[in-house]
């Protein structure tokens, strides 16, 4: 099962890395993936998959 996560509760350095990573979308929704994992589905159709510490494991388009 995955939670949802208020943006306001997510690392600061998962947030970080999805607006580096595309600038011009907007964060749309965050859930815990895995443990110390987060997805974070982004405005441009992404999901963009972040460990706790900001680095970016993987992403795929949102089918």
């Amino acid at each position: 099962a995955d939670w949802y996560i208020p943006l306001d509760q997510v690392p600061a350095a998962v947030i970080a890395t999805a607006k580096r990573t595309y600038p011009q979308a907007e964060i749309w929704m965050v859930e815990m993936e895995h443990y110390n994992v987060y997805e974070v589905k982004m405005s441009n159709f992404m999901e963009l998959y972040i460990d706790i510490n900001g680095n970016l494991l993987y992403q795929k388009w949102d089918d």
